[in-house]
């Protein structure tokens, strides 16, 4: 990290510290319709359940959901914003959801 700058596209890696870079910003954006196509892939089953199913049902029943939530009605639910706000989990996901 000490050693990162941004690169680009046309020069993308360079050598510091006898480590290879490569620090593209936004690299999907330059296979835009391939990054589209993946992200509504992958997130579309899951919006289409909590439109369906609601909030708290999918929550309870997709853990691969569960586990990246950080707030939950208003809530701190993920260990790691906890820690970062030095502050204690405010409310516990379902069980069986693992974090």
């Amino acid at each position: 990290v000490e050693t990162s700058r941004p690169t680009t596209l046309r020069d993308q890696t360079y050598v510091a510290e006898g480590v290879i870079h490569h620090c593209v910003p936004n690299v999907t954006a330059s296979v835009a319709r391939t990054a589209s196509h993946a992200l509504t892939h992958a997130s579309l089953p899951c919006l289409k359940a909590v439109g369906s199913k609601g909030l708290s049902h999918v929550v309870q029943t997709h853990s691969t959901l569960a586990r990246g939530i950080n707030l939950y009605q208003g809530k701190i639910a993920h260990p790691r914003i906890a820690t970062a706000l030095g502050r204690e989990i405010e409310i516990e996901l379902p069980s069986g959801v693992e974090q």
